[in-house]
């Protein structure tokens, strides 16, 4: 991984908050999970949020802080299985209702 200070985070971050802000203007969601190997980095998120707060510059009134908008997985690395289990589970439970 490449060390905390190397100017490819900054980039990274710089279009991250584009995408960011872009999705909070045009769609609205409640939450905006960012996940992947560049999430690793301890120091994106803050990073990530500081772009999109400059893109957004309080055009948008948020319903609640933008670090509760914009966060990492809940599983971090395990949130594909978690995915995988969950529809498995509503596929079975579908399955048995059918019957």
């Amino acid at each position: 991984m490449l060390p905390e200070d190397h100017p490819a985070w900054s980039l990274h971050a710089y279009y991250l908050g584009q995408m960011t802000a872009n999705l909070l203007l045009t769609l609205s969601p409640e939450r905006i999970i960012l996940g992947g190997g560049v999430m690793k980095q301890p120091a994106m998120l803050p990073l990530i949020l500081d772009e999109t707060d400059k893109r957004l510059h309080n055009y948008l009134q948020l319903p609640k802080p933008l670090h509760e908008i914009i966060t990492k997985p809940s599983f971090d690395g395990l949130s594909g299985l978690m995915g995988a289990i969950a529809l498995g589970t509503d596929a079975l439970q579908a399955q048995g209702a059918a019957q």
